[in-house]
């Protein structure tokens, strides 16, 4: 209660609350607020208010995939790519997609749909925005353009893979 009663804090960390859901989110990059709140058991509208204190003292970003927003530790340089691999895997289609196309370098768009059970065009965007983040890239064999994880990312991956 004493926040709202002497004006904002001076430091975000300050409040235990949200300095906890602070770390939470070092932890655990690309966690949308849904997520965060679920996990953290507290409604959304007392999150944001934590969220708006880390926001403006700069301690987080929010990076806006698809139709979500991604929240992050603000770590003042460009985003890692272990930050954004970690936000793809927390998507169980974007997961499987790419531990797929890793233990089958050289898959391809068609044989990804009739794995997944997905029209082409959705497993297209799938691999569009992967490629866009420098997760996949393409290879053109033929007619055929083949996916392959390209290499910083699979060091990465590794580390995530599930044993």
């Amino acid at each position: 209660m004493f926040p709202f009663v002497s004006g904002r804090l001076k430091h975000a960390l300050e409040n235990p609350k949200t300095k906890e859901i602070f770390y939470f989110i070092q932890r655990n990059p690309g966690m949308t607020i849904a997520e965060l709140s679920e996990e953290q058991n507290m409604n959304r509208g007392t999150l944001k208010y934590h969220l708006s204190q880390l926001l403006t003292n700069n301690k987080i970003v929010f990076i806006r995939k698809g139709k979500f927003s991604r929240l992050f530790y603000n770590s003042m340089s460009a985003m890692d790519k272990e930050s954004i691999i970690s936000s793809y895997l927390r998507n169980e289609k974007s997961r499987d997609i790419i531990f797929t196309i890793m233990d089958t370098p050289g898959v391809t768009n068609q044989e990804l749909s009739g794995r997944f059970d997905l029209a082409k065009s959705t497993t297209h965007e799938y691999l569009k925005s992967l490629s866009d983040e420098g997760i996949v890239e393409f290879r053109q064999d033929g007619k055929f353009k083949r996916c392959y994880i390209v290499q910083d990312a699979r060091m990465i991956l590794l580390r995530y893979r599930p044993q």
